[in-house]
């Protein structure tokens, strides 16, 4: 590829002389006929893989949608009549867009963690796609998105670029831009790293589904399996101790799915030469000792399963986890540097321990972290003349929900100085802007699961509508113009207004009239591990409905109080989804006039 195809365009976009700057004509929308296709292959690095990389010359304001990038099999010469968007040159695969992926092995739509509204005038884009098909984007060297594809990586790959949304302009990057830096994350400032790492997972005990990097660091599920089909790893030499008896290894989550259970991971006495073939899951390897899968441990000298309180189901791709087998016995479980779960386990004292790892469940790729470099455990306490200090976290995730969004919030809203109540402005006339946005992600639960609560201040007698609630995996910081009604923030999934629902692309019948709320009223909205959408009232459930809401994803508050509720107030922590009456301490109930006590 020396450029774009000059005669394979869209209609509304100009190429310089050599093909390689493209800009889309000014005053068209940008939602049509904005395709370009290179003029030749992309050649295959040393690895096997394909990458190409553009530079943001000419961006427009509005935020929302961007530019797509992605791959496609077809010729130039095969394409008689360039289709009006990429996601119609058949086959392709594409990033981008509102937060999207076109997967044309899949045929359809999903939900990607980049969306390109943002980008800005000078922005290095690049995307890569791996030999086994797993495809990275990277802006400015710093990845955004971890997709799997079933990209035919024997076949010639054209580039493939929609100028869609806020992009207007991009240019071929020359050849020789600096390749984006290794997919681990560095460690942070502070946080101890693993004194010793294996050199990577054994090649020759290795799952059937499984397909392992060159350099045996990075393992990747070969799509979608069923349970026990085979994801086992184990690394490829025993691990050393460290000073104090402890061994350890670490690993990068690099892709998730949408499967039940996590992953499981842990450590065996068993060498990889005596594991051939590798059984179908990792408790088959015996003896072993593992935490993980939907909250269980494997405790390999007892044969007995037991209840973990960390679950593997709510890791999402650049987080990192780390094992520790002390020397008494005790297996250590850190996410992102925090400790999450401490099992007493009788592994053997003096032998030789294996990693052992099963990506069977939600977690469909890993990469080993090297020595250096894990954000791996604080000090669990530090003791302190006088007291106890408190523990130091270390967390690469946004902080948990707090309240709501003040740079996101509807025009038509005020919100108070704590950021958690807000009410609606006394505006003749006015019936929309009403849509407020969390200020951080919602918190997981050991379930997997995402929930918040509010409590309804007050209510109005005339409206049409009640408040609509849902979540969205659009973050303050990427949501541009906040629009007037939440159902146009997407990808949202909401529940209310007129006993109606949003499932992110069509309208349904609801289960819940919100109009029957009063002040005092609980409302509390949660997102199971398996992405459907519940709504309590005082603690009862009143909706449920199987959106699919993708939980390898952070999820944020969304509402909207166009209705018959005109003000609310955030209450942290939220009760559980179906808990009775109960309060969070301090916080009395509002009751309406003759109401009896809850």
């Amino acid at each position: 590829m020396r450029g774009f195809h000059c005669t394979c365009i869209g209609g509304l976009v100009s190429l310089s002389a050599d093909g390689r700057r493209a800009s889309r004509a000014r005053g068209a929308a940008g939602d049509a006929h904005c395709v370009l296709l290179g003029d030749g292959p992309l050649k295959a690095d040393g690895m096997g893989g394909v990458a190409f990389a553009i530079i943001v010359t000419a961006v427009m304001g509005g935020g929302g949608a961007g530019l797509a990038l992605g791959l496609t099999t077809r010729r130039p010469s095969e394409l008689k009549v360039m289709p009006d968007t990429a996601d119609q040159v058949r086959p392709s695969w594409l990033v981008g867009y509102d937060g999207a992926i076109w997967d044309a092995s899949a045929g359809g739509w999903g939900f990607s963690s980049w969306s390109p509204g943002s980008l800005a005038a000078g922005d290095l884009v690049e995307l890569r796609v791996s030999a086994e098909g797993t495809v990275r984007i990277f802006v400015n060297h710093a990845e955004h998105a971890v997709h799997m594809m079933r990209i035919p990586m024997q076949e010639q790959l054209f580039a493939l670029v929609d100028l869609q949304g806020s992009t207007t302009g991009v240019s071929l990057a020359p050849p020789g831009v600096p390749p984006p830096p290794p997919v681990r994350p560095a460690s942070p400032a502070g946080a101890p790293a693993l004194a010793v790492a294996v050199c990577g997972f054994s090649r020759t005990s290795l799952g059937r589904s499984v397909v392992l990097s060159p350099d045996g660091q990075t393992a990747t599920r070969a799509g979608e399996v069923a349970p026990g089909s085979g994801c086992v790893l184990i690394g490829d030499s025993a691990l050393q101790a460290g000073a104090d008896g402890t061994v350890s290894f670490g690993l990068s989550v690099t892709s998730v799915s949408e499967a039940p259970e996590g992953l499981a991971l842990g450590v065996t006495s068993r060498s990889p030469a005596e594991l051939r073939p590798l059984p179908p899951t990792a408790d088959g390897v015996q003896p072993c000792w593992l935490v993980g899968f939907d909250g269980a441990t494997w405790d390999g000298a007892a044969s007995t399963w037991g209840l973990s309180e960390w679950s593997s189901n709510d890791l999402r791709v650049g987080d990192a986890v780390s094992v520790h087998a002390t020397k008494f016995g005790e297996l250590r479980i850190f996410v992102n540097g925090e400790l999450r779960a401490t099992h007493g386990m009788r592994m053997p004292s003096g032998k030789a321990l294996f990693p052992l790892v099963d990506i069977g469940g939600r977690v469909a790729g890993v990469s080993l972290i090297p020595a250096g470099q894990a954000p791996l455990p604080k000090k669990v306490a530090q003791t302190q003349k006088g007291g106890s200090a408190p523990i130091n976290r270390v967390s690469s995730r946004p902080a948990s929900m707090l309240g709501f969004s003040r740079a996101k919030l509807g025009t038509s809203l005020e919100l108070s100085e704590d950021g958690r109540s807000v009410s609606r402005k006394v505006q003749a006339g006015v019936r929309r802007h009403f849509v407020l946005l969390g200020d951080a992600a919602l918190e997981r639960g050991s379930d997997g699961g995402a929930s918040y609560e509010i409590s309804v201040l007050a209510v109005s007698g005339d409206a049409e509508e009640g408040l609509a609630v849902g979540v969205t995996t659009r973050s303050p910081e990427s949501t541009g113009e906040l629009p007037d009604a939440a159902e146009a923030l997407t990808p949202c999934w909401l529940a209310g207004f007129d006993g109606a629902t949003w499932n992110g692309s069509a309208w349904g019948l609801g289960g819940w009239d919100p109009r029957s709320l009063a002040a005092g009223h609980r409302v509390g909205v949660s997102v199971s591990r398996k992405g459907q959408l519940q709504v309590h009232i005082n603690g009862a459930l009143v909706d449920t409905h199987d959106f699919g809401i993708p939980m390898g994803e952070a999820l944020f508050a969304l509402l909207d109080l166009a209705g018959h509720v005109t003000g609310i107030s955030l209450l942290r922590p939220a009760l559980a989804p179906g808990a009775p009456g109960g309060r969070p301490a301090g916080r009395p109930a509002r009751r309406r006039s003759g109401e009896e006590g809850e």
